[in-house]
C-alpha cells in the first residue's frame, strides 16, 4: 500500500492508504482499487474503513489481523482477559481448520461468549485453540468487548461486517516476529478480533456473498474504542 494522504483536525488524526491490484494478480479477476482509512479520535476510538472497487466481478473480504494484549506486559498471556461476543452461532471447522459450512449454536459449548467470560478456560476446551468465526447479532451495542481487569484496559468493537474471526494464537511461535524487547511472539500472547465476512464464504452460500460487481464500491468499517474501567 502507498500513503495517499494524511488527516489531521482538532479532534482526530489519520492516514489514507491505497493499493491497486492488477487484473489476474494472485488469480483474482479485475483491476481493483482498495482504499484503507485509519482514523484515531480524541475519545479513544480507532476506526478502520476499507473500500474496494473493481472493473470486473471479483471477490472482496478485507480485514485486519491485529492481536490485542491489554495487559501492557509482553510476558503475560491473555488467558485472564475477559471476552464478550454478541453472537449466537459460530463457524465449525474441520481437522484442517477449514470451515465445514455448518453454523452451530454456541449454547452449551466453549464458544459461548454471550456473557463475559475469561478466555483461558474456554480455549482449554477447544482443540487447537480459538481460530473461529462468529456470526454477529444485529445490536446497537458493541458487538465485541475485551477487558483486562488487572490493568483496567478495555476495547470494544463495532462493525458493519457480519462476522468476527477470533484467534488466540494457540500453539503459535515464530521467531521472525518480535515484540518490544526483542522477544518472539508465542502461544496465547494476544487475541485477534478480525471483523469480516466468514472465511471460505465463496464455498458456502449460507455465509453470505463476498462477490462484488464491476464499478460498484463496497465499504466495510470497524471501530475499536479503547478505555479504562478505573478512570473516573
Amino acid at each position: 500500500m502507498v500513503l495517499e494522504r494524511k488527516l489531521h483536525t482538532s479532534d482526530q488524526v489519520g492516514l489514507v492508504m491505497q493499493y491497486i491490484t492488477l487484473d489476474g494478480e494472485n488469480g483474482y479477476p479485475g483491476t481493483m482499487t482498495i482504499t484503507a482509512n485509519f482514523v484515531l479520535d480524541n475519545d479513544g476510538k480507532f476506526t478502520i474503513s476499507y473500500t474496494g472497487k473493481s472493473d470486473k466481478t471479483t471477490l472482496f473480504n478485507p480485514s485486519n489481523h491485529t492481536y490485542f494484549n491489554l495487559s501492557g506486559d509482553a510476558e503475560r498471556l491473555i488467558d485472564h482477559h475477559v471476552l464478550k461476543i454478541n453472537a449466537d452461532e459460530y463457524a465449525a471447522l474441520n481437522k484442517h481448520g477449514i470451515p465445514t459450512g455448518k453454523l452451530p449454536w454456541v449454547t452449551d459449548t466453549p464458544f459461548d461468549f454471550r456473557d463475559p467470560v475469561e478466555v483461558g478456560p474456554q480455549i482449554a476446551n477447544i482443540k487447537g485453540g480459538l481460530h473461529h468465526g462468529f456470526v454477529l447479532n444485529d445490536t446497537p451495542y458493541p458487538q465485541v468487548e475485551l477487558l483486562d481487569r488487572i490493568s483496567g484496559r478495555k476495547v470494544t468493537m463495532r462493525t458493519n461486517a457480519p462476522a468476527v474471526v477470533v484467534s488466540s494464537a494457540t500453539n503459535y511461535r515464530d521467531d521472525r516476529y518480535r515484540l518490544n524487547g526483542g522477544k518472539p511472539m508465542r502461544s496465547q500472547l494476544g487475541l485477534s478480533l478480525q471483523a469480516q465476512k466468514l472465511p471460505d464464504a465463496i464455498h458456502h452460500k449460507e455465509f453470505g456473498s463476498i462477490i462484488i460487481e464491476p464499478n460498484i464500491p463496497v465499504t466495510y468499517q470497524t471501530a475499536y474504542r479503547f478505555s479504562n474501567i478505573y478512570d473516573v
